[in-house]
């Protein structure tokens, strides 16, 4: 049975809908997700995944000193300022975006 969602944020304020995509996300995986919520004590999610049988192969130790550096432009677009400019800082911290 679907869940109704909705979002409270206004218009241009972004869609609020990302648990609806965890919700869906899961019901993908064979899995489920459960939200409880009463104020005053909090809230309490819990995602349910199915564990999978497979064994993963073992990854090859890569040589970092082997891989050559590439350079590009990105742009960098969100609707939320707070986004833009956090995301932004990250990037400038990782080394990889000048000023």
């Amino acid at each position: 049975m679907p869940w109704p969602f909705f979002s409270t944020k206004g218009i241009g304020k972004g869609t609020g809908l990302g648990l609806s995509m965890v919700h869906g996300l899961a019901l993908q995986l064979g899995g489920s997700i459960t939200i409880q919520s009463r104020p005053g004590l909090g809230t309490n999610v819990e995602l349910w995944l199915p564990q999978s049988a497979d064994v993963p192969e073992p990854v090859a130790a890569i040589d970092v000193r082997a891989i050559q550096p590439v350079s590009g432009t990105a742009s960098l677009v969100d609707d939320e300022e707070l986004v833009r400019m956090s995301t932004a800082d990250m990037l400038a911290d990782l080394g990889l975006c000048g000023d």
